[in-house]
């Protein structure tokens, strides 16, 4: 016999993929019984997504010396709380289609994290926290309102490939970004800067680091 609310829960899941899924509910809270069912297993991957969060659960720190990838995408989160930021083995957060404006500090103890997923979020300006992580391969910041960033940060990112910066409220992108060498993947479209212009844009990413680095005042 299994009770209803066990039957939510993919215990198969949990032991054999080491997943943790309890996503699509429309939860606000996620049931003890969730965090329960893991027991001694080590879970890897927690996927809590498209619910109606208002917060992550503090018990996902329970998870904290196995779990790599955490997706809180498509939720109410209007912060981060620091239970997240002790998950010390994280190499995946997804936490977009949310209502953040900031991430904590206490981010920086995240020592492994390589890609962060903050697209259709609030954010006004970018998380400063970042340019701490040196880890950091791919930063997905779309559909925001970041109005700057800061070049010199971002060169000292040395692991960072991908920054994707479209539609947000860039008013100007500095020629020293150019710098950023490690850059794969620049994505910049649909915002309010006037140069590089589209054409340029459409080249690519080598091209746009190579007109900004023509750019820079010498």
């Amino acid at each position: 016999m299994t009770l209803p609310s066990e039957s939510r829960i993919n215990v198969h899941a949990i032991t054999a993929l080491k997943l943790l899924e309890y996503s699509e509910k429309q939860a606000a809270l996620i049931p003890d019984e969730v965090f329960n069912a893991v027991g001694s297993n080590p879970v890897t991957t927690v996927n809590l997504s498209k619910n109606q969060l208002s917060e992550i659960p503090a018990r996902i720190v329970e998870l904290k010396e196995s779990v790599c990838d955490v997706n809180l995408g498509f939720n109410k989160l209007s912060s981060i709380s620091l239970e997240l930021c002790l998950l010390h083995r994280l190499t995946h957060v997804d936490v977009r289609n949310n209502f953040l404006t900031s991430l904590p500090e206490e981010m920086e103890a995240l020592t492994k994290l390589q890609i962060i997923n903050l697209a259709f979020n609030r954010f006004k300006i970018f998380p400063s926290v970042l340019y701490h992580i040196p880890t950091l391969e791919t930063i997905l910041l779309s559909n925001n309102q970041v109005g700057s960033i800061d070049p010199f940060q971002l060169k000292k990112m040395d692991k960072l490939g991908t920054l994707d910066l479209q539609n947000n409220d860039l008013l100007q992108v500095p020629p020293e970004l150019g710098n950023c060498e490690t850059l794969r993947t620049l994505l910049l479209e649909g915002n309010p800067f006037r140069t590089p212009r589209a054409a340029i844009l459409a080249k690519g990413t080598a091209a746009v680091l190579e007109y900004l680095r023509s750019r820079i005042p010498t």
